[in-house]
């Protein structure tokens, strides 16, 4: 069967329509992304935060011998907004387990560490403050290294929990609405810098395998996406853009990727005496503005990704999409105005092609044999 162009597009549109990923595998957010989930993720991006610091290691106590160490490891990991002037991420990321810890200090040349974890304990000066970095899109017009932002860890979850809430300064950031609602197969898009060298976060889709977790722990869910170290603490959202749950663990060989059901965050939130109170103004702005540019209304959206980018100077991914819209907007073959006038104006050229076509074959018809 012959494939044509306006059927690859009903294809595409079908897809999009039901947010059904084209592919399972990690891709790169971009604002030319056509399927409903990953432009879902893509609107996420501003309230996505890349998490970076640093551990200082002093010695590693096995109870009956202490190891001197006085080394740094890195932490790295992912975080997002979720009420004004907070953002979560996971625990593990400040507070890393025996395991991991031995294996970064095994990379860093210390000898004779531990093979067993087993009566192990890390001693380690606590990380009160790590440093955020906006997400950026795989635009070509972003250029520079992100802006840094301190973040302060203010409220925790007990290690079991593996939450961690941190203060930013900046209260009007974008955040994520959180939706604490669970259903087995829903489509979800995990957004972190797993695998990633700089800023720019994956999406990895999938769905919601189970939701109950570790013994039946219903604070977790077990996810169906291909997740990876890097990725903890980043948010699972669905085709609306809602925040699911946070990513915790990748796969293993005791336990599927597991992430913390929202409802935990709205706990940890309330215990910093803050009611999430859904998506921030600059959440839904970004949506509208990226809505009129996926609609090719590109005046529309460069006009408003113009005014969040007064408030938000600092957010490289929103000036990137308005000079985008504005090249956009100037292009040859960008039409301007609503989107309804633009397909009733298309509509009526191809009527009146088709129109002339026919009067041409009518009118050779006519023409007397010689």
């Amino acid at each position: 069967m012959r494939v044509t162009r306006a059927t690859r597009t009903l294809v595409v549109t079908a897809a999009a329509a039901f947010g059904v990923p084209a592919s399972a595998t990690a891709v790169l957010p971009r604002d030319s992304a056509t399927v409903a989930l990953e432009r879902a993720a893509f609107i996420a991006l501003p309230a996505v935060y890349e998490v970076r610091g640093e551990i200082r290691i002093d010695a590693i106590d096995m109870g009956d011998r202490r190891i001197g160490v006085n080394r740094t490891i890195p932490l790295r990991g992912t975080a997002f907004g979720v009420a004004p002037g907070r953002v979560v991420t996971a625990l593990h990321l400040i507070r890393p387990p025996v395991d991991r810890v031995l294996d970064e200090l095994r990379t860093l040349g210390v000898q004779r560490l531990p093979t067993a974890t087993q009566a192990t304990r890390v001693v380690a000066q606590p990380v009160t403050t790590v440093t955020l970095a906006r997400a950026r899109s795989a635009s070509e017009c972003l250029e520079g290294a992100p802006t840094a932002i301190p973040a302060d860890v203010v409220q925790t979850t007990d290690a079991n929990g593996d939450l961690v809430l941190l203060e930013i300064a900046d209260t009007a950031a974008p955040t994520l609405d959180l939706d604490d609602s669970q259903t087995a197969e829903t489509a979800v898009a995990a957004i972190g810098f797993g695998d990633q060298g700089d800023a720019t976060p994956a999406i990895r889709t999938g769905t919601v395998s189970a939701t109950a977790a570790i013994g039946q722990d219903d604070r977790f869910a077990i996810l169906d996406v291909p997740v990876v170290r890097g990725d903890s603490g980043g948010p699972v959202v669905d085709v609306a853009g809602r925040s699911r749950g946070v990513v915790l663990r990748r796969a293993t060989d005791q336990v599927e990727p597991v992430m913390a059901q929202a409802k935990s965050v709205r706990e940890l939130l309330a215990q910093d005496d803050i009611t999430a109170a859904g998506p921030s103004d600059a959440t839904d702005d970004f949506r509208d503005a990226m809505t009129a540019f996926w609609a090719r209304d590109y005046t529309v959206a460069e006009r408003r990704l113009g005014t969040l980018t007064e408030t938000f100077t600092d957010t490289a991914l929103i000036r990137c999409e308005r000079a985008r819209a504005a090249t956009l907007a100037t292009t040859s073959y960008a039409i301007s105005g609503p989107s309804r006038l633009r397909g009733a104006i298309l509509a009526l050229g191809v009527m009146a092609a088709v129109a002339a076509t026919i009067l041409g074959i009518l009118r050779v018809r006519r023409q007397p044999l010689e």
